[in-house]
């Protein structure tokens, strides 16, 4: 076997290289890994634009639900303040009217206990007269 010339020639031994072909393959390998590195990067950016993309998607969903779900409690606060007023004006409707009927639940049992003792007093009138009567006039 014959030893290589110049460093520059390739080695007639089987499995070894010489420095010029080891200096290629290097940078063969460093320029297949600067396309890789390009190719990750744009990768990279394109997962970054499409996760930007969804992030903002997400947002915006969020903030419908929160605007709805805002709106949604403005409802139902108005409906329960309506609600409660309603609620307050026939209970004073309903006080009203019991208190009128309490009023002329009164005002019938003052005016039945009146009478009554109007009556009363008339025929005790009459015994009190004679009494009277009888106590000034011999």
């Amino acid at each position: 076997m014959e030893l290589p010339s110049s460093p520059k020639e390739p080695s007639s031994l089987p499995g070894q290289k010489s420095e010029e072909v080891e200096q290629d393959a290097l940078k063969l390998s460093l320029n297949g890994g600067a396309v890789q590195g390009l190719e990750l990067v744009k990768d990279l950016a394109e997962l970054e634009r499409k996760l930007a993309n969804k992030l903002d998607e997400a947002r915006r969903a969020a903030e419908q639900r929160i605007s709805g779900a805002e709106e949604e409690a403005r409802r139902i606060l108005a409906s329960a303040e309506a609600e409660v007023r309603q609620m307050g004006d026939a209970l004073k409707t309903r006080i009203a009217k019991e208190s009128e009927k309490y009023a002329k639940e009164g005002r019938a049992h003052g005016e039945a206990e009146a009478e009554r003792i109007r009556q009363q007093a008339d025929s005790n009138i009459e015994g009190a007269v004679e009494y009277v009567l009888s106590e000034v006039l011999p």
